[in-house]
Protein backbone atom coordinates (compact mmCIF):
# COMPACT_ATOMS: atom_id res chain seq x y z
CA UNK A 1 0.00 0.00 0.00
CA UNK A 2 3.00 1.99 0.91
CA UNK A 3 3.99 1.55 -2.93
CA UNK A 4 0.94 2.68 -3.77
CA UNK A 5 0.51 5.86 -2.02
CA UNK A 6 4.04 6.92 -3.66
CA UNK A 7 3.41 6.64 -7.18
CA UNK A 8 0.07 8.30 -6.45
CA UNK A 9 1.32 10.89 -4.71
CA UNK A 10 3.57 11.25 -8.43
CA UNK A 11 0.86 11.31 -10.35
CA UNK A 12 -0.15 14.92 -11.92
CA UNK A 13 -2.35 16.61 -8.89
CA UNK A 14 -4.55 17.95 -11.99
CA UNK A 15 -6.41 14.85 -12.08
CA UNK A 16 -7.86 13.05 -9.13
CA UNK A 17 -6.86 9.73 -8.16
CA UNK A 18 -7.97 6.94 -5.52
CA UNK A 19 -6.26 4.08 -4.25
CA UNK A 20 -8.66 0.36 -3.78
CA UNK A 21 -6.65 -2.46 -2.34
CA UNK A 22 -8.25 -5.99 -3.67
CA UNK A 23 -10.07 -8.23 -1.55
CA UNK A 24 -11.26 -11.50 -2.73
CA UNK A 25 -14.88 -10.23 -3.52
CA UNK A 26 -13.12 -8.01 -6.00
CA UNK A 27 -10.86 -10.63 -7.99
CA UNK A 28 -12.88 -14.00 -7.56
CA UNK A 29 -16.75 -14.82 -7.17
CA UNK A 30 -18.39 -11.84 -8.35
CA UNK A 31 -15.69 -10.05 -9.31
CA UNK A 32 -17.67 -6.78 -7.92
CA UNK A 33 -15.34 -3.80 -7.38
CA UNK A 34 -16.97 -0.97 -5.34
CA UNK A 35 -15.81 2.67 -5.19
CA UNK A 36 -14.90 5.00 -2.59
CA UNK A 37 -18.45 7.33 -3.02
CA UNK A 38 -16.99 10.80 -2.03
CA UNK A 39 -14.84 9.97 -5.30
CA UNK A 40 -17.62 9.06 -7.27
CA UNK A 41 -20.24 11.84 -6.08
CA UNK A 42 -17.10 14.73 -6.76
CA UNK A 43 -15.79 12.98 -9.82
CA UNK A 44 -18.14 10.58 -11.68
CA UNK A 45 -21.50 11.10 -13.30
CA UNK A 46 -24.82 10.81 -11.69
CA UNK A 47 -26.41 7.71 -13.76
CA UNK A 48 -25.00 4.63 -14.92
CA UNK A 49 -22.39 4.73 -17.41
CA UNK A 50 -19.06 3.20 -19.42
CA UNK A 51 -16.33 3.52 -17.54
CA UNK A 52 -12.68 2.95 -19.33
CA UNK A 53 -10.03 1.23 -17.23
CA UNK A 54 -6.90 1.96 -19.19
CA UNK A 55 -3.75 -0.42 -18.52
CA UNK A 56 -0.03 0.52 -17.85
CA UNK A 57 0.33 -0.72 -21.99
CA UNK A 58 -2.20 1.60 -22.98
CA UNK A 59 -4.88 -1.35 -23.90
CA UNK A 60 -8.23 0.37 -23.05
CA UNK A 61 -11.43 -1.75 -21.12
CA UNK A 62 -15.31 -0.80 -21.11
CA UNK A 63 -16.50 -1.62 -17.72
CA UNK A 64 -20.46 -0.94 -16.16
CA UNK A 65 -20.32 1.87 -14.15
CA UNK A 66 -23.36 1.15 -11.94
CA UNK A 67 -24.76 4.88 -9.79
CA UNK A 68 -26.87 3.74 -7.34
CA UNK A 69 -24.86 0.49 -6.35
CA UNK A 70 -21.42 2.70 -6.90
CA UNK A 71 -19.15 0.38 -8.44
CA UNK A 72 -18.09 -1.10 -11.37
CA UNK A 73 -19.89 -4.49 -12.58
CA UNK A 74 -19.76 -5.87 -16.06
CA UNK A 75 -16.23 -5.76 -17.45
CA UNK A 76 -14.97 -5.48 -14.31
CA UNK A 77 -14.18 -9.33 -14.49
CA UNK A 78 -12.44 -9.17 -17.77
CA UNK A 79 -10.24 -6.84 -16.76
CA UNK A 80 -9.11 -8.72 -13.20
CA UNK A 81 -8.80 -11.99 -15.41
CA UNK A 82 -6.77 -10.04 -17.73
CA UNK A 83 -4.45 -8.86 -15.51
CA UNK A 84 -4.14 -11.67 -13.56
CA UNK A 85 -5.26 -9.50 -10.00
CA UNK A 86 -5.30 -11.43 -6.61
CA UNK A 87 -5.85 -10.67 -3.46
CA UNK A 88 -4.16 -8.18 -2.23
CA UNK A 89 -2.78 -6.54 -5.19
CA UNK A 90 -3.17 -2.53 -4.90
CA UNK A 91 -4.88 -0.53 -7.65
CA UNK A 92 -3.84 3.31 -8.48
CA UNK A 93 -7.05 4.43 -10.30
CA UNK A 94 -6.28 7.94 -11.49
CA UNK A 95 -8.89 9.91 -13.42
CA UNK A 96 -7.48 11.15 -17.02
CA UNK A 97 -10.59 12.02 -18.67
CA UNK A 98 -14.44 11.61 -18.12
CA UNK A 99 -15.17 8.29 -16.92
CA UNK A 100 -11.52 6.94 -18.24
CA UNK A 101 -9.21 6.05 -15.24
CA UNK A 102 -5.70 5.04 -15.85
CA UNK A 103 -4.54 2.16 -14.10
CA UNK A 104 -1.67 1.01 -11.88
CA UNK A 105 -0.73 -2.15 -10.37
CA UNK A 106 1.32 -2.31 -7.95
CA UNK A 107 1.26 -6.48 -6.88
CA UNK A 108 1.40 -7.90 -3.14
CA UNK A 109 4.15 -10.58 -4.46
CA UNK A 110 5.83 -8.55 -7.01
CA UNK A 111 6.36 -5.04 -4.67
CA UNK A 112 8.92 -6.24 -2.52
CA UNK A 113 10.95 -8.46 -5.47
CA UNK A 114 10.96 -5.07 -7.46
CA UNK A 115 12.29 -3.35 -4.27
CA UNK A 116 15.01 -5.15 -3.82
CA UNK A 117 15.99 -5.42 -7.52
CA UNK A 118 15.96 -1.75 -7.57
CA UNK A 119 18.08 -1.89 -4.38
CA UNK A 120 20.54 -4.08 -5.51
CA UNK A 121 20.86 -1.84 -8.87
CA UNK A 122 21.71 1.59 -6.56
CA UNK A 123 24.72 0.41 -5.03
CA UNK A 124 26.91 1.51 -8.31
CA UNK A 125 24.60 4.95 -7.92
CA UNK A 126 26.51 6.11 -4.88
CA UNK A 127 25.80 9.87 -3.10
CA UNK A 128 23.20 10.51 -6.15
CA UNK A 129 20.73 7.73 -4.93
CA UNK A 130 20.53 10.47 -1.53
CA UNK A 131 19.63 13.32 -3.87
CA UNK A 132 15.61 14.20 -4.63
CA UNK A 133 13.67 14.81 -7.92
CA UNK A 134 10.75 16.71 -6.69
CA UNK A 135 9.57 14.78 -3.56
CA UNK A 136 10.93 11.31 -4.42
CA UNK A 137 14.02 11.17 -2.63
CA UNK A 138 15.28 7.73 -4.10
CA UNK A 139 15.45 5.71 -7.48
CA UNK A 140 12.78 3.09 -5.79
CA UNK A 141 10.45 6.22 -5.68
CA UNK A 142 11.41 7.21 -9.02
CA UNK A 143 8.36 6.99 -11.71
CA UNK A 144 8.36 8.19 -15.38
CA UNK A 145 4.89 9.37 -15.76
CA UNK A 146 3.13 11.27 -18.76
CA UNK A 147 0.13 12.33 -19.21
CA UNK A 148 -1.12 10.23 -16.01
CA UNK A 149 0.42 6.88 -17.98
CA UNK A 150 3.29 5.29 -16.76
CA UNK A 151 6.17 4.81 -19.06
CA UNK A 152 8.05 2.54 -16.70
CA UNK A 153 7.49 -0.28 -18.12
CA UNK A 154 8.87 1.10 -21.76
CA UNK A 155 12.38 2.33 -20.73
CA UNK A 156 15.21 0.06 -19.34
CA UNK A 157 16.69 -0.15 -16.10
CA UNK A 158 19.65 1.06 -16.92
CA UNK A 159 18.15 3.94 -18.51
CA UNK A 160 15.97 4.68 -15.97
CA UNK A 161 18.77 4.84 -13.52
CA UNK A 162 20.35 7.22 -15.57
CA UNK A 163 17.37 9.50 -16.28
CA UNK A 164 17.09 9.51 -12.58
CA UNK A 165 20.81 11.13 -12.41
CA UNK A 166 19.95 13.73 -14.60
CA UNK A 167 16.28 14.14 -12.95
CA UNK A 168 18.49 14.75 -9.85
CA UNK A 169 21.04 16.88 -11.37
CA UNK A 170 18.24 19.86 -12.02
CA UNK A 171 16.09 18.66 -8.81
CA UNK A 172 13.14 18.11 -11.29
CA UNK A 173 11.42 15.79 -13.65
CA UNK A 174 13.17 16.50 -17.49
CA UNK A 175 9.82 16.00 -18.85
CA UNK A 176 6.88 17.46 -16.67
CA UNK A 177 6.56 20.27 -18.42
CA UNK A 178 5.96 18.03 -22.27
CA UNK A 179 3.38 19.67 -24.54
CA UNK A 180 0.24 18.21 -24.19
CA UNK A 181 -1.43 15.49 -26.82
CA UNK A 182 2.28 13.95 -27.86
CA UNK A 183 2.62 9.90 -28.74
CA UNK A 184 3.73 8.32 -25.70
CA UNK A 185 5.95 6.86 -28.15
CA UNK A 186 7.36 9.77 -29.39
CA UNK A 187 7.75 10.88 -25.72
CA UNK A 188 9.89 7.19 -24.89
CA UNK A 189 12.03 8.33 -27.73
CA UNK A 190 12.77 11.85 -26.57
CA UNK A 191 13.79 10.57 -22.92
CA UNK A 192 16.29 8.01 -24.38
CA UNK A 193 17.89 10.42 -27.15
CA UNK A 194 18.26 12.73 -24.46
CA UNK A 195 20.18 9.82 -21.87
CA UNK A 196 22.20 8.81 -24.76
CA UNK A 197 22.96 12.69 -25.48
CA UNK A 198 24.17 13.42 -22.29
CA UNK A 199 26.22 10.24 -22.01
CA UNK A 200 28.04 11.54 -25.44
CA UNK A 201 28.58 14.82 -24.40
CA UNK A 202 30.70 13.44 -21.43
CA UNK A 203 32.63 11.07 -23.20
CA UNK A 204 32.93 13.78 -26.03
CA UNK A 205 36.77 15.26 -27.26
CA UNK A 206 37.56 18.32 -27.99
CA UNK A 207 37.59 17.31 -31.48
CA UNK A 208 33.83 16.32 -31.30
CA UNK A 209 32.93 19.82 -32.26
CA UNK A 210 30.27 19.44 -35.27
CA UNK A 211 29.12 16.51 -33.09
CA UNK A 212 28.21 18.93 -30.20
CA UNK A 213 26.20 21.35 -33.07
CA UNK A 214 24.62 18.21 -34.12
CA UNK A 215 23.07 17.14 -30.51
CA UNK A 216 22.29 20.56 -29.86
CA UNK A 217 20.17 21.18 -33.03
CA UNK A 218 18.15 18.03 -31.60
CA UNK A 219 17.80 19.47 -28.02
CA UNK A 220 16.76 22.40 -29.36
CA UNK A 221 13.92 20.43 -31.44
CA UNK A 222 13.24 18.53 -27.50
CA UNK A 223 12.65 21.79 -25.97
CA UNK A 224 10.19 23.12 -28.22
CA UNK A 225 8.38 19.78 -27.48
CA UNK A 226 8.69 21.17 -23.72
CA UNK A 227 11.42 18.83 -22.70
CA UNK A 228 13.79 20.48 -20.30
CA UNK A 229 17.06 19.91 -21.63
CA UNK A 230 18.71 23.60 -21.54
CA UNK A 231 21.38 22.41 -18.77
CA UNK A 232 22.84 20.16 -21.49
CA UNK A 233 22.22 22.94 -24.04
CA UNK A 234 24.05 25.39 -22.17
CA UNK A 235 27.51 22.43 -21.57
CA UNK A 236 27.12 21.67 -25.26
CA UNK A 237 27.91 25.28 -25.85
CA UNK A 238 30.36 26.26 -23.24
CA UNK A 239 32.40 22.86 -24.62
CA UNK A 240 32.02 24.28 -28.31
CA UNK A 241 32.92 28.05 -26.87
CA UNK A 242 36.01 26.12 -25.60
CA UNK A 243 36.90 24.06 -28.88
CA UNK A 244 36.03 26.94 -30.67
CA UNK A 245 38.55 29.37 -28.63
CA UNK A 246 41.34 26.51 -28.80
CA UNK A 247 40.56 25.92 -32.87
CA UNK A 248 40.94 29.78 -32.84
CA UNK A 249 44.48 29.89 -31.39
CA UNK A 250 45.40 26.36 -33.38
CA UNK A 251 44.37 28.35 -36.72
CA UNK A 252 46.26 31.75 -35.62
CA UNK A 253 49.29 29.68 -34.91
CA UNK A 254 49.20 27.74 -38.37
CA UNK A 255 48.19 31.05 -40.47
CA UNK A 256 50.96 32.78 -38.42
CA UNK A 257 53.39 29.73 -39.73
CA UNK A 258 52.20 29.63 -43.21
CA UNK A 259 52.71 33.13 -43.27
CA UNK A 260 56.35 32.95 -41.67
CA UNK A 261 56.81 29.88 -44.55
CA UNK A 262 55.86 32.26 -47.25
CA UNK A 263 57.84 34.81 -46.50
CA UNK A 264 60.93 32.78 -46.05
CA UNK A 265 60.52 31.89 -49.39
CA UNK A 266 60.37 35.38 -50.88
CA UNK A 267 63.27 35.79 -48.94
CA UNK A 268 64.41 32.81 -50.40
CA UNK A 269 64.12 33.80 -54.24
CA UNK A 270 65.21 37.28 -53.09
CA UNK A 271 68.31 35.86 -52.25
CA UNK A 272 68.38 33.62 -55.20
CA UNK A 273 67.76 36.42 -57.10
CA UNK A 274 70.33 38.91 -55.29
CA UNK A 275 73.39 36.08 -55.70
CA UNK A 276 72.60 35.43 -59.47
CA UNK A 277 72.72 39.32 -60.16
CA UNK A 278 76.54 39.35 -57.61
CA UNK A 279 77.05 36.47 -59.93
CA UNK A 280 76.85 38.38 -62.88
CA UNK A 281 78.68 42.07 -61.90
CA UNK A 282 80.94 39.38 -60.18
CA UNK A 283 81.81 38.25 -64.42
CA UNK A 284 81.01 41.80 -65.50
CA UNK A 285 83.63 42.92 -63.04
CA UNK A 286 86.27 40.47 -64.19
CA UNK A 287 85.88 41.27 -67.84
CA UNK A 288 86.48 45.27 -67.25
CA UNK A 289 89.71 44.04 -65.10
CA UNK A 290 90.77 41.98 -68.43
CA UNK A 291 89.80 45.16 -70.19
CA UNK A 292 91.72 47.42 -68.01
CA UNK A 293 94.94 44.95 -67.81
CA UNK A 294 94.65 44.84 -71.73
CA UNK A 295 94.32 48.28 -72.06
CA UNK A 296 97.56 48.65 -69.60
CA UNK A 297 99.27 46.26 -72.37
CA UNK A 298 98.43 48.51 -74.84
CA UNK A 299 99.61 51.79 -73.62
CA UNK A 300 102.72 50.84 -72.54
CA UNK A 301 103.04 49.70 -76.27
CA UNK A 302 101.83 52.46 -77.50
CA UNK A 303 103.96 54.77 -75.26
CA UNK A 304 107.33 52.75 -76.08
CA UNK A 305 106.39 53.10 -80.30
CA UNK A 306 105.71 56.99 -79.84
CA UNK A 307 109.57 56.92 -78.28
CA UNK A 308 110.67 55.24 -81.56
CA UNK A 309 108.83 57.64 -83.57
CA UNK A 310 109.79 60.56 -81.67
CA UNK A 311 113.54 59.26 -82.65
CA UNK A 312 112.98 58.82 -86.09
CA UNK A 313 110.83 61.94 -86.35
CA UNK A 314 113.93 63.76 -84.84
CA UNK A 315 116.21 61.67 -86.93
CA UNK A 316 114.29 62.77 -90.18
CA UNK A 317 114.55 66.19 -88.96
CA UNK A 318 117.77 66.71 -89.10
CA UNK A 319 118.76 64.37 -92.04
CA UNK A 320 121.16 66.65 -94.39
CA UNK A 321 118.74 68.03 -97.52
Amino acid sequence: MERAREIQANLPSRFPSFVKYMLRSHVTGGFWLGLPKNFTCNHLPEKNDIVVLVDETGVEHETNYLWEKNGLSGGWRKFSLDHQLREGDVLIFHLIDECKFKVYIVRVKSEALIETDIDLSLVNLGARATEMVGDVKTFSHFNIIVYGFSIDHRISQHLRVKYYELCCSQKSYLHDQLKDGLNLQLVVGVISETISIADAIRSSMPTSSENLISWDKILEGFEILGMKVGFLRARINKLVTISSDAKDALERKILEKVNAEEELRALILEKVKAEKEVKALQIKLIDVKKVIANSDHKIEYMKKRAERLEAVFLQESKAPW
